[in-house]
Formats: structure tokens, sequence, C-alpha cells
């Protein structure tokens, strides 16, 4: 009886129900974002490591290591189902930005590149979470204003993007690129300069 009670008030109080969800996740989270439900969010940090602006839409992996790392995702951004970022240092995505499906955004080389240190990882990680306990070459990744990034691309350690850059779908970027540009290829090369007229 309890649990059609809880479903009656589910059906009835969408709203309510969603914002409870919305407030039990640990990040700060502007207003009118959606956090769909194929999204996860793992914060190993404390609440403002992860903070998703005003507007946005989040349907992918969010993650930071424990007690490291720091997403910041801009207004009116999206980021697309099976995309994950993952920061140990610092990840910023700026405003307007519009991510697609499964791209994978890191800060880091997630694994060391010592082969006993990355056994140890794998005896370690998968029963206590994202926890860096090994040199990981971090480096912060800053993607600024307007940027689309295609589906299927890998933004690595380091990397800036210019506003209203393009990077074409299946692209690695392991390299800065200038804004109002378009880039594509793996590694990216910039393939053409567009107008950077966007407001």
């Amino acid at each position: 009886m309890i649990s059609v009670l809880k479903n009656l008030a589910k059906v009835c109080f969408p709203e309510y129900f969603e914002r409870k969800r919305i407030n039990l996740i640990n990040a700060v989270i502007g207003k009118d974002v959606v956090i769909y439900k194929q999204a996860s969010i793992y914060n190993g940090n404390l609440k403002h490591a992860i903070t998703i602006a005003d507007d946005s839409h989040i349907l992918g992996i969010l993650l930071t290591a424990k007690d490291r790392g720091n997403i910041k995702i801009g207004h009116h951004s999206f980021i697309g189902e099976g995309t994950r970022i993952y920061s140990v240092l610092g990840i910023t995505i700026g405003n307007f930005v519009q991510i697609a499906h499964n791209v994978n955004i890191f800060d880091s080389n997630i694994h060391s590149i010592d082969p006993t240190e990355r056994k140890q990882e794998l005896i370690m990680n998968p029963f206590r979470g994202f926890i860096q306990f090994n040199d990981l070459q971090e480096k912060q990744v800053i993607i600024a204003d307007n940027v689309w990034i295609g589906a299927g691309s890998f933004i690595l350690k380091g990397v800036k993007i210019g506003e209203n850059t393009v990077v074409g779908a299946g692209s690695v970027v392991v390299k800065d690129l200038p804004a109002n540009v378009i880039a594509a290829g793996n590694p990216a090369k910039i393939i053409k300069t567009i107008q950077g007229n966007a407001s």
C-alpha cells in the first residue's frame, strides 16, 4: 500500500520529486539545469568541486577524483549522453558549449604510465573509487564559450579550445586550438577558419 501511495505521489507531484532528486546530487547546480536520468555525477570532493550554471543540460558522466579535481560548466551548455568528463585537477567548460555524445574529456593520464603503479591502481581502485595515489601528469583543460565538440571525440589533458571553435566528430585533440576554427582528425588539425561573430 505504501509503495502505491509513493508512486501516486510521484505521478501527481513530479516537479517536487525531480527537485528532490537533483538536490541530492553532490554538486552546485544552477537554476533550470536539467540532469537527465541517464546522467551520472560522481563527486569525490566537496560539493563546489562540480558546478553547473543555469539552463545547462547534462546527459553524460561527470567524475572527480577523491579529494581532487574540479569541473565547472557554464550556462546554457549541453553534455551529451555517454560523454565522460573525468577530473583530477580542473576542467572548465564555458557558456553555450555543445558537447555531443560519447565524448571523452580528461585532465590527466587517468592511469600511471609506470606498469607497476598501474597494477597497484587496478587492485585498489575498483574497491575504493577513483583515488589518485600515483603521478597522473595532470594539466588543466579549458573549453571556451560557444564551442561545439562532435561525437566520439577525445579532449586530452592540457588542451585549451578557443571561442566558437568546432571539433569534428571522432577527433583526438592533443594540442591547443585557437578561436574560430574547425579542426578534425587524429591528432586534430585545423582545416578551416570560420567567422567569429557569435555573441
